[in-house]
């Protein structure tokens, strides 16, 4: 069997040859790195969702999923969902879905919840639905402090107009960023905000 064919041939996840490529990973990998078989998957996967519109209807996307990567279909598509209600602009439905996701699925990676925290700093306005952005931002300091998630933990304090724990962990992530030599201008603009609140 022809594996670099078969590679470059696979369009759809409807195709067998979708199928023996996700099973049979390993075979790809020997002419292709893994993160490229994982990456070659993956694009087929958000194609195929691309071209079911610009507002998909998520049971077709589940579907997708489902074909793709079965055992792990669940967890994909409620990150989906978390990404497709800010692309669509509905906070309310963004909050519910990431305040869900990480509780079900325990998720417990500094980075992964730091980015689900940004998400509601920039996504959502209601305070009810910002004090949730902000326990999972503590949940990734808690993870693993470091000047990206002290960085979102000081933004979600701001908005939610708690000038003097704001300003204290903006300071905070400042003195980390600037240790650790990362740029922390954009923390430096905040804490001018903080200031004026």
């Amino acid at each position: 069997m022809n594996l670099k064919l078969i590679y470059k041939m696979v369009e759809t996840v409807d195709s067998p040859l979708f199928a023996y490529l996700s099973k049979n990973q390993s075979q790809f990998e020997k002419f292709v790195p893994a993160a490229q078989v994982k990456g070659r998957l993956d694009n087929i996967i958000y194609s195929n969702i691309y071209k079911l519109g610009e507002n998909p209807d998520l049971n077709s996307v589940k579907a997708i999923f489902e074909k793709a990567y079965p055992n792990k279909s669940d967890k994909l598509f409620a990150s989906y969902k978390m990404r497709n209600f800010i692309e669509t602009e509905n906070s309310v439905g963004f909050a519910n879905a990431a305040t869900a996701y990480v509780k079900k699925y325990k998720i417990k990676d500094a980075d992964e919840l730091n980015e689900i925290a940004w998400n509601f700093y920039e996504s959502v306005q209601d305070r009810k639905l910002l004090k949730k952005g902000l326990k999972i931002a503590k949940k990734s300091v808690k993870a693993e402090k470091n000047y990206y998630n002290m960085d979102t933990m000081a933004a979600l304090l701001y908005r939610l107009n708690k000038k003097k724990k704001a300003k204290k962990i903006a300071t905070k992530a400042i003195a980390l960023g600037k240790k650790n030599g990362e740029d922390v201008s954009s923390t430096e603009n905040l804490l001018k905000q903080i200031e004026k609140l």
